[in-house]
């Protein structure tokens, strides 16, 4: 401290000791008052703090892709899963009860694990909750017909988490419906007349879609008068401009790719953002009797985060992992002959992967929900 600091501090002193008692209290009630702002101040501030983060938090949780659910456990190309799957859906043989499903095809996975799933020969849409013996009527109360509360044939269900909503695609009657899931008292809304089969929403209510008689893939939003073609749509082909009824796609909004299953060219289509022609990246093969390249009518379709691309072979009954630059792949479910075992499908449908890596297959030919546990010991 320097002699200037010394004389200061003691021209303080002097001043503070020469104060009236009255002076000094008042200084003291300001301290006080002084220290009580400033602890509101603080209070205030951290208030502020939690709300913004429990409000930023909230606001991603409901932004999620509806579908897909992208896995938090890493999903790769060196990933198995267990051959035994559960079933977690139907499996009762086909009917009409709420235990059982006909003919399901496309399917939904909330984040706590509750299934929708467009049940096509019973003409609904059904809710099943974890360890449900048996569904709840979600859509086409009133069976088979095209009045709101009717459904004909419905391809694919896709989860709409910021509007608290389930978009259904009608095919049988061209539509897609918009149903409030948590008030079934509402009947559902038609929000656009199209052809479709299978359909997706992205986070900024993007509604994807896949028309299989134009073989295009589509993006529509609420407001806009037609939707726009994104892959394909030229008509039916098997050239590289063509689709023979696509029938599910995977987009890849990260890259602005989108991946089209192909179905009866027997293939997988990458298609990159406003390319005119897509690229092979799966199966196209029609002279092999190779298993590893031969795909025989492709339907689900999953990529990873690693561009793996995930197929279900319909016609083999089996679930196919192709790695990104290779067209040799490999069988990830279902090696096995066509049966109703627990290692086996038949004519499997959609695939989605849980939030663990788990894989689900709508395993349509036995009218069930599989789940294949990934396999943590690789």
């Amino acid at each position: 401290m320097t002699k200037t600091d010394k004389n200061t501090d003691n021209v303080q002193l002097s001043d503070i000791a020469s104060s009236s008692p009255s002076e000094t209290t008042t200084t003291k009630s300001q301290v006080q008052r002084d220290t009580r702002k400033y602890i509101i101040i603080c209070v205030i501030a951290i208030i502020v703090i939690i709300a913004v983060v429990v409000i930023t938090v909230a606001v991603l949780l409901t932004k999620q892709k509806a579908k897909p659910i992208i896995p938090i456990v890493e999903v790769n190309g060196n990933t198995t899963w267990k051959q035994h799957g559960i079933t977690v859906a139907g499996g009762n043989k086909s009917g009409n009860e709420l235990n059982k499903l006909n003919g399901p095809r496309g399917f939904d996975l909330d984040d706590d694990l509750t299934l929708y799933i467009a049940d096509e020969m019973n003409h609904r849409v059904v809710r099943w909750k974890v360890n449900a013996s048996q569904g709840e009527l979600i859509a086409g109360k009133d069976g088979k017909g095209n009045k709101r509360n009717q459904l004909e044939t419905p391809t694919d269900v896709a989860i709409d988490k910021q509007n608290h909503s389930l978009i259904i695609c009608d095919a049988g009657n061209s539509r897609i419906l918009k149903v409030n899931h948590h008030n079934l008292v509402q009947e559902p809304t038609v929000i656009l007349n199209t052809d479709c089969f299978s359909i997706m929403i992205d986070n900024n209510g993007y509604i994807y879609i896949s028309e299989t008689l134009s073989g295009g893939i589509k993006r529509w939003k609420e407001g806009q008068s037609d939707p726009e073609v994104i892959a394909g749509g030229n008509g039916p082909g098997n050239d590289l401009y063509h689709h023979m009824f696509p029938m599910y796609f995977f987009v890849d909004h990260n890259n602005d790719l989108v991946y089209v299953s192909d179905a009866y060219n027997h293939r997988v289509m990458k298609w990159l953002k406003n390319a005119t022609k897509g690229i092979v990246v799966a199966g196209g093969y029609n002279n092999t009797n190779d298993l590893v390249y031969l795909l025989n009518v492709t339907t689900g379709i999953v990529v990873d985060n690693s561009n793996n691309i995930y197929v279900a072979d319909r016609d083999n009954s089996r679930i196919m992992r192709f790695t990104e630059g290779s067209q040799v792949g490999k069988i990830v479910v279902s090696g096995k002959s066509v049966g109703s075992m627990v290692n086996q499908l038949k004519d499997p449908e959609d695939i989605l992967f849980d939030r663990e890596g788990n894989l689900y297959v709508v395993d349509c030919g036995n009218h069930r929900v599989q789940k294949f546990f990934i396999d943590k010991r690789h």
